[in-house]
């Protein structure tokens, strides 16, 4: 394939097509002609010797090959994005977009902070979030460039992707005001074999949080008597609020910066239980200088909670 008939614009016009499911909608958003941008795909298919569209009446859909050339380009136009950038910025102030993956509780803890430290820190930088609500599949984004990092709890190592702690913080027992727990110990905490009996409300089977509890309650062999589960720390704290469920969180999924909305929040001994939220990147790629500034902020204040021992609220209240 000859270099110059691999276009950029081919290659936007394809990303588009694809991320919109149609080609009249590309055009329309690219403000082209829609045969010229036919055209152009037709042309980039021929360069590449494949199909790399599905076209039926109800819009377009990558094949399979289409499907590995997409997560490539949109590489290539966010690394040209990139460049284009840094060119600009060299010699001036650090600009440019940040686009973070988050989970719904991880947002919560974080984003408040994050939004307020990156624009008073660097004003030229835009950050856009992607709140998934799910840490699984976040790979592909980060290996393709989409995203620049990744700040979810824990998993399990991953080839190619750095982990880098964040915070880690206790878990809790999240009951209503008027709830009582069993066996509640004298400092307000409560042992992990006193609360296996108490009706759950949890996240779901696959989150890291979960497994870990449960694999202890396992070791005792006792299983957890779990009523629901959501994906969201908000709607589980709501089942809590009935007075009827209790459940298990990290304390800063609980807390806001008003308080602990209603909630009694004793944490868990006899083992310990904490939660650990990390930072997740693509080892293979440098970040760019306003990904790079914004990671910075991040440890940075991981730093100072680990040398001044603040309190479990002081990312989301941004103390």
């Amino acid at each position: 394939m000859r270099s110059q008939q691999l276009k950029i614009h081919r290659l936007l016009y394809f990303v588009e097509a694809v991320d919109r499911g149609s080609l009249a909608a590309a055009a329309r958003a690219l403000n082209v002609a829609q045969p010229a941008l036919s055209q152009q795909i037709s042309e980039l298919e021929a360069a590449l010797g494949v199909d790399i569209l599905e076209r039926s009446s109800g819009g377009v859909t990558p094949t399979g090959a289409g499907e590995i050339f997409y997560e490539h380009a949109v590489a290539i136009l966010r690394r040209l994005e990139v460049a284009m950038h840094e060119t600009r910025a060299q010699g001036s102030m650090i600009s440019g977009d940040v686009n973070i993956l988050m989970s719904t509780t991880t947002s919560q803890i974080f984003l408040p902070w994050l939004i307020t430290e990156t624009m008073d820190s660097y004003p030229g930088i835009k950050l856009h979030i992607d709140q998934s609500g799910s840490n699984e599949h976040f790979t592909l984004p980060l290996q393709s460039g989409r995203a620049d990092f990744a700040i979810l709890p824990e998993i399990r190592a991953l080839p190619g992707i750095q982990a880098d702690l964040l915070v880690e913080r206790p878990l809790v027992v999240v009951g209503a005001q008027d709830q009582m727990l069993p066996l509640e110990n004298p400092d307000g905490t409560v042992n992990f074999e006193a609360i296996l009996d108490l009706p759950m409300v949890f996240p779901r089977k696959r989150h890291p949080f979960r497994a870990r509890i449960e694999q202890f309650a396992s070791e005792l062999g006792k299983v957890f008597d779990v009523r629901a589960e959501a994906s969201d720390a908000s709607i589980l704290t709501k089942y809590v609020q009935t007075g009827r469920f209790f459940s298990i969180l990290p304390l800063n999924a609980v807390v806001s910066g008003t308080g602990r909305n209603g909630l009694r929040t004793p944490r868990i001994v006899n083992p310990a239980l904490s939660g650990r939220y990390m930072l997740f990147r693509y080892a293979k790629r440098p970040p760019s200088s306003s990904a790079e500034a914004v990671i910075a902020l991040l440890m940075d204040k991981r730093n100072k909670l680990e040398a001044e021992q603040e309190g479990e609220e002081a990312f989301s209240t941004g103390t």
